[in-house]
């Protein structure tokens, strides 16, 4: 990404123009900007991991609350009315947590397949 940022420079060089002609860059300025992409691309590559993590945990989060709304309503049916309408909630209840588990098992190679990509950035 140091390539990428290094083209970024190259560009800003060669292709700045003002209202006055060509604006050429003192060493000063060249160090400067060098640093300013170097920060950026570094924000850039940390932000990524950031949003990967919250990606991970809304994900874990909203199936734990929907396995727990099917308990919720399980028990409460089975309090209020019969098994059976009870056994209904216990059916779906299943369906969710055999769901849950592909999801689980899908967010698990999603994880780990832009974790070795964006170490390999790295």
């Amino acid at each position: 990404m140091l390539s990428l940022g290094a083209s970024y420079m190259v560009c800003v060089c060669v292709s700045t123009y003002s209202m006055f002609g060509l604006v050429v860059m003192s060493s000063f300025e060249l160090v400067l900007v060098v640093v300013l992409f170097l920060v950026i691309e570094v924000l850039s590559l940390s932000f990524r991991l950031v949003s990967l993590v919250f990606r991970l945990v809304a994900n874990v989060v909203a199936g734990h609350l929907i396995v727990h709304l099917f308990v919720s309503i399980a028990f409460e049916t089975l309090v209020i009315t019969s098994f059976v309408f009870s056994s209904l909630f216990v059916v779906l209840l299943i369906i969710v947590l055999t769901l849950e588990f592909v999801a689980m098992l899908i967010q698990l190679y999603v994880f780990t397949l832009l974790v070795v990509i964006n170490d390999s950035i790295l």
